[in-house]
């Protein structure tokens, strides 16, 4: 597809008088990028769950526009970041999985969002898990890498929550873990209890009672950033910053204090709808055999761990939706610091997260899917004189467009190639929907593009993708096996319309689409009816 055009012209773009161009020294917008990790659509003003309780966001989103049909490149954390830090689409850099992004040709050859930024004469800083790992040196100053705790430890490893129980406290450290903080220490034993430390024999996590304890990492990441923002107006720095803060929850282990925890009573949490056998029409089970994928594994272990599959699933949508509002706590100690800032009318603020969360749909936890749950993520921009107060738009768009919105919204200068061996900007800037969410147009695709990594399953090339338009979902996987949902009736993605006569004609569209996007070494073979 066409990629977004880096180099800017002489002319200076006007946004609005608190967000225009200018010489260096005067009045630039300020950017604070807030990400966080595997959340779907559960937070107020999006459809996810009807109890979710989420003010910071409702208020940040009550200011600006929020995208409803917004998407990750790639349903897995390290190479859904990379190509939203970098702009460039897997398939395009080569870098499909949890590599080390830096040490990628073409990757070590491009800016990164935060490095382009630099470039630009911003004070560049970061925390927590923005990028999957992050390249400390692509920064003006970096707090602390991710960090998933509290995990429990048993005295040699961090291992799965002790008090749940097996086969699901069996899965490790990550999925093996949820519930309040008040669990652990389990026994009294030296050197169990919590810990938040990466390492082989990272220090206890104090727990004491919920008013006497540690900070959990999001807490703190969120209070550095907050401190960034009360002290950086008496700092010798003269430039506008952009501020990084990545949050880890509700990324598993879904562990969060107590009081969120008792925000959501057991026994009012909804269970997400979900259809008996609802994969027995999809493509996926021939392509990622169920009993080796370990995802759904993961469901059959949390179904099998309680006396009926629905306690299970719900304790395990209660800790998500705790950690969903421990999660808005800690933005909210972000937004009030900016609150109480003389950057508040100058400040570009942005909240996603890297992709979705499956929380039972389709018989399945966690992410690496191509259906809505796992790939659709919120995404709310605040830019001040541009957006429209509480504004929605419905065109689809992806995190691919997030540096060359970026670019057009700072009128930040120069290529974002670094040398020959980098590569362009494959997004395209949706500034104009931000400033007219319902009727602006763009020059991006009407439907985003999502890839699934075959991983040991398939030959490097042979792949699974998914288009998503406003109305329609089309994914087409390495075998040829297509699936197709009209979204304007059927939102939870129930009914496989690809073998459906009526619907021939937009098959072949989408068909015709993904080979537009898609490089021809990419695209998947056509199902064995589909070929001549």
């Amino acid at each position: 597809m066409p990629r977004y055009i880096l180099a800017l012209f002489a002319a200076t773009l006007m946004l609005a008088p608190t967000l225009h161009a200018a010489e260096p020294g005067s009045q630039r917008p300020n950017v604070i990028f807030i990400i966080t990790d595997d959340l779907n659509d559960m937070i107020e003003g999006y459809d996810g769950h009807p109890r979710v309780i989420t003010p910071n966001l409702a208020k940040l989103a009550a200011t600006g526009t929020s995208f409803t049909h917004a998407y990750c490149t790639t349903a897995i954390c390290a190479p859904s970041r990379t190509s939203m830090m970098t702009g460039i689409h897997g398939h395009n850099s080569g870098s499909l999985w949890f590599d080390t992004w830096w040490k990628n040709e073409t990757l070590a050859n491009s800016h990164t969002i935060g490095s382009f930024f630099r470039e630009n004469g911003y004070h560049t800083a970061g925390s927590g898990k923005v990028s999957h790992v992050p390249h400390h040196k692509r920064w003006d100053e970096w707090h602390k890498d991710p960090n998933y705790g509290p995990h429990a430890w048993n005295g040699k490893e961090r291992v799965g929550n002790p008090h749940l129980p097996a086969p699901f406290n069996t899965l490790g450290k990550n999925n093996g873990g949820f519930g309040p903080t008040s669990l652990v220490p389990w026994d009294g034993e030296d050197g169990k209890g919590w810990v938040a430390s990466p390492g082989s024999t990272p220090p206890l996590w104090r727990y004491v009672n919920e008013d006497d304890r540690d900070p959990t990492p999001d807490e703190a990441n969120a209070q550095w950033a907050a401190d960034f923002l009360d002290a950086y107006p008496s700092r010798d720095i003269d430039k506008p910053f952009f501020l990084a803060v990545g949050l880890i929850r509700p990324h598993s282990p879904t562990h969060a204090p107590d009081r969120f925890f008792d925000m959501y009573p057991l026994e009012d949490v909804e269970l997400l709808p979900n259809k008996p056998n609802d994969m027995d029409d999809t493509g996926y089970p021939a392509v990622f055999p169920l009993d080796k994928r370990g995802y759904h594994i993961a469901y059959q272990h949390l179904i099998n761990s309680y006396s009926t599959a629905a306690e299970g699933l719900q304790r395990f949508v209660q800790s998500y939706l705790a950690c969903v509002t421990a999660m808005d706590e800690n933005v909210g100690q972000v937004l009030d610091a900016l609150e109480r800032s003389p950057y508040r009318d100058n400040t570009i603020v942005i909240f996603t997260s890297d992709h979705g969360m499956h929380l039972g749909e389709k018989d399945h936890l966690f992410k690496l899917t191509l259906w809505e749950e796992s790939v659709r993520i919120p995404l709310i921009v605040y830019a001040p004189g541009l957006t429209p107060a509480g504004s929605k738009a419905s065109a689809p768009v992806s995190l691919i467009d997030l540096f060359p919105t970026l670019i057009d919204l700072c009128d930040l200068e120069g290529d974002t190639r670094m040398s020959d061996k980098g590569l362009p900007l494959d997004g395209h800037s949706f500034k104009p929907l931000l400033k007219d969410p319902e009727n602006g147009t763009w020059d991006g695709p009407d439907a985003a593009l999502s890839f699934l990594y075959s991983g040991g399953w398939a030959e490097d090339s042979h792949h699974n993708w998914s288009l998503r338009t406003e109305d329609f979902r089309y994914i087409r996987y390495r075998d040829g096996g297509e699936e197709l949902y009209d979204h304007r009736v059927d939102p939870q993605e129930w009914t496989n319309l690809a073998s459906d006569p009526e619907h021939a004609d937009t098959i072949e569209a989408f068909r015709a689409r993904l080979e537009e996007q898609v490089p021809e070494a990419w695209v998947p073979m056509l199902p064995k009816s589909a070929r001549n």
